[in-house]
């Protein structure tokens, strides 16, 4: 298995410059992720149930970028396998004050739950928010504008065996229901897969950045913030 030439990972790493050792301890904000907070008091059952009636399949195929199954198919891993499920979830009040709560521009928000099943994985990458660059800054992606935007991943379950991120160097497992972390979407490669026999829920919120989400990133205090049902 090799890095496939032209491939979208040759191109973004080669375009942000990551080079970081494999090797080398892991560094949050720079090969690793920034634990953010601790949702704590809500249970997140019935906004998955209804995840799941609406989510779809995502895959390299379903992305902006064509260059991504270039990226598989060159290893011999279909440009159409199933990341995980997928469900755009802006809609849901009880997202929306978590978002504030994370100090998120309202009305810039792209919320969404990613229920990943037993076997899947979604190969190391990096992110390009073309959605959020499409409608805020007019461009295909918003690699070079990447201080403007804020990604956020929130487990919705405990962990379970088997379950895992990397960001660069850094592994996040072992999380409980509302932790909350960040990372450089755009400079930081990343994967996730489930290699075990428990679907894994995570909320994904990204949006516009404010001085009240750059402060909380920079505290990096882990703070528990209270949740109740609307």
């Amino acid at each position: 298995m090799t890095i496939a030439p032209g491939g979208s990972y040759e191109q973004l790493s080669r375009r942000n410059g990551y080079t970081a050792d494999p090797l080398a301890p892991a560094v949050p904000g720079l090969t690793s992720f920034s634990t953010v907070c601790r949702f704590r008091g809500y249970d997140f059952s019935s906004e998955i149930q209804s995840a799941r009636h609406r989510a779809l399949p995502s895959s390299p195929a379903s992305f902006v970028n064509p260059y991504n199954v270039l990226d598989h198919e060159h290893n011999g891993i279909p440009g159409d396998a199933t990341w995980f499920l997928r469900a755009d979830m802006d809609d849901v009040e009880i997202f929306q004050i978590m978002a504030d709560s994370l100090g998120l521009e309202r009305g810039t928000r792209v919320i969404s739950i990613n229920i990943q099943q037993p076997g899947q994985m979604a190969t190391t990458h990096f992110d390009e928010l073309g959605r959020l660059a499409k409608r805020y800054l007019d461009k295909k992606d918003a690699l070079d504008d990447q201080d403007k935007f804020v990604r956020y991943l929130i487990a919705l379950t405990d962990w379970n065996l088997g379950q895992f991120f990397h960001f660069g160097n850094g592994l996040w497992h072992q999380w409980e229901t509302g932790d909350c972390v960040s990372f450089e979407w755009g400079s930081v490669p990343h994967g996730t897969a489930n290699t075990g026999w428990w679907d894994r829920a995570i909320l994904q919120i990204a949006g516009l950045a404010t001085p009240d989400s750059r402060a909380m990133l920079l505290a990096n205090d882990n703070r528990i913030i209270r949740l109740e049902r609307p």
